[in-house]
């Protein structure tokens, strides 16, 4: 129930930058990157894509920034979470990061 308070507390693109730069080397930096571009925030700056805005406002490739989602992807509760499954907990992003084109199998 606090996730969907948080999730709708959210509206601009200026709040979501603030808790990107805090987070970004969390679980919830690809998070907050993946809400940005489905509620495609980043055009409230003028920005064209997702891409552009993290390029320019934390200077992240757009290779780095789908990764980050990616660890999102895999890694959050439902997929779709700033909160990280409770067996991931504890890994860094970058062993995630390693960690993301391993078989299940590997990963158990």
């Amino acid at each position: 129930m606090e996730n969907q308070k948080e999730m709708q507390a959210v509206f601009s693109l200026d709040e979501v930058t603030v808790i990107i730069k805090s987070e970004l080397e969390n679980i919830s930096g690809g998070y907050y990157l993946k809400r940005t571009r489905d509620e495609r925030l980043y055009l409230q700056k003028g920005y064209e894509s997702l891409f552009d805005y993290a390029k320019d406002t934390f200077g992240i490739s757009r290779f780095t920034a789908v990764r980050f989602m990616e660890i999102n992807d895999k890694y959050s509760i439902g997929g779709y979470s700033p909160q990280i499954e409770e067996r991931w907990k504890g890994y860094g992003s970058s062993k995630l990061t390693e960690m993301l084109g391993l078989p299940e199998e590997i990963l158990e």
